[in-house]
């Protein structure tokens, strides 16, 4: 996983950081059924978000700037991904994780297919984590933020669902989209298809 310096497009308030804590916390208090079945809602609106995205619409360039639709895909890519890894070691042997918000990127050198292709896996890799913790009923292990603290697995998980969900909102407005609407002519599996058809 890359470690390049990038910059969030909007520092959290004090207040915002403390809601978006409760926030998870309250929802890691759901099982991990629920947990489940909110990812896969959360990957859904990714998805109508990201359909039918073309290079052209997402240039790619230093991340000291606004964000292109490429910097979204290429943290989300790098967020899930690192997620998944991070769950599946605290519920397999009850590890403790460091989250690093630097591991949170695909790299700035990745092409444009290279960070849609690194969302989808990463994706994969998140929504499979959190499937083999809800057959397992997973209890053990945590994972320490560097701004939010301690969470336990499935506060870790609503923290990341928050985080993910909250740049599919940030690539609609970038596309100009409207909460659900999605470009591609149908939703889930044949919007991912789309999203890597060339």
């Amino acid at each position: 996983m890359a470690n390049d310096e990038h910059h969030p497009q909007n520092a959290m308030s004090t207040e915002a950081r403390s809601s978006v804590e409760e926030q998870a916390r309250n929802d890691g208090t759901s099982d991990w059924t629920s947990l489940l079945a909110r990812a896969l809602t959360v990957r859904e609106s990714w998805d109508h978000a990201a359909a039918e995205l073309e290079e052209s619409d997402a240039p790619s360039g230093p991340n000291d700037g606004p964000w292109s639709a490429w910097h979204v895909l290429n943290h989300v890519g790098g967020l899930a991904a690192r997620a998944g890894e991070h769950l599946q070691a605290m519920t397999a042997n009850g590890a403790v994780r460091q989250i690093s918000p630097k591991e949170h990127w695909l790299g700035d050198e990745k092409s444009f297919a290279a960070v849609r292709s690194g969302a989808i896996s990463g994706w994969d890799e998140f929504i499979g984590a959190i499937t083999a913790a809800t057959i397992a009923q997973a209890q053990e292990g945590s994972a320490t933020h560097p701004a939010f603290g301690s969470f336990n697995p499935r506060e870790f998980v609503a923290l990341t669902l928050w985080h993910v969900g909250d740049h599919a909102r940030q690539l609609r407005e970038l596309r100009g989209l409207s909460e659900g609407e999605n470009p591609g002519d149908s939703a889930g599996d044949l919007g991912r298809r789309r999203q890597t058809a060339h």
